[in-house]
C-alpha cells in the first residue's frame, strides 16, 4: 500500500537517516521500532534525558500512516557529581572526564562510559572488586526549557588487594 510518514516534534537530523522507509523499502515493525529507538538514543546523546519516540500504524483502504511523536522534553547539563570524601579515586580523577564536567549535556550512556572507565582505574589499583551503581538526581536548570542532573556514583570499593613476590 502507499505509505505516509508523518512526523509529530522533531527529530535530531534528517527524517529518511532515522526512518529509513524509503531507502529500505519496508515498514515491518523490526524497522519502525529501531528507528524508534535510534531517535532516543540520538536525543538522550544531546542531553535530553527523559526523551521519549513512540509511532503507531493506521491503515485505510488507501494508505497506511505511520506516525512518530517525538517528545524532547527538557535538555538537560551535568549540574555536578556528588562524590564522597574518603575514596581511593580523588576529585581530580573525575574533574578530568568530559562527560562528568558541569554544564555539559548530559548523557547517561557517556556517563556509563566514563564509569567503566574509572572502574578499571579502580582495578589497575588494585580494587579488584569495584561496583559502580550511577544514581541520577534531577535538579533545577540555568533556564525553564533546561534541567540539571546531579550524577552520585554510589562506589563501592571493595577490598584492596596487592600482589606481592617472594
Amino acid at each position: 500500500p502507499f505509505v505516509e510518514l508523518v512526523v509529530v516534534g522533531d527529530l535530531p537530523g534528517s527524517k529518511d537517516d532515522f526512518i529509513p522507509i524509503k531507502r529500505q523499502g519496508s515498514v515491518d515493525q523490526d524497522l519502525l521500532f529501531d528507528s524508534r529507538l535510534a531517535i532516543e538514543r540520538e536525543l538522550k546523546r544531546q542531553g535530553y534525558w527523559r526523551a521519549g519516540v513512540k509511532y503507531e500504524s493506521q491503515d485505510t483502504p488507501q494508505k497506511r500512516v505511520i506516525t512518530f511523536t517525538v517528545d524532547r522534553g527538557k535538555r538537560y547539563r551535568v549540574d555536578h557529581v556528588e562524590l564522597p570524601a574518603g575514596l581511593h579515586v580523588k576529585r581530580s580523577d573525575v574533574d578530568v572526564i568530559a562527560a562528568l564536567k558541569p554544564g555539559v549535556w548530559f548523557s547517561e550512556d557517556a556517563v556509563t562510559r566514563a564509569f567503566i572507565g574509572l572502574a578499571a582505574v579502580y582495578q589497575q589499583d588494585g580494587y579488584y572488586n569495584v561496583k559502580l551503581d550511577p544514581k541520577y538526581v534531577d535538579v533545577p536548570g540555568r533556564a525553564a526549557d533546561e534541567g540539571g542532573v546531579v550524577i552520585v556514583p554510589n562506589i563501592t570499593e571493595g577490598p584492596h588487594a596487592v600482589i606481592e613476590l617472594t
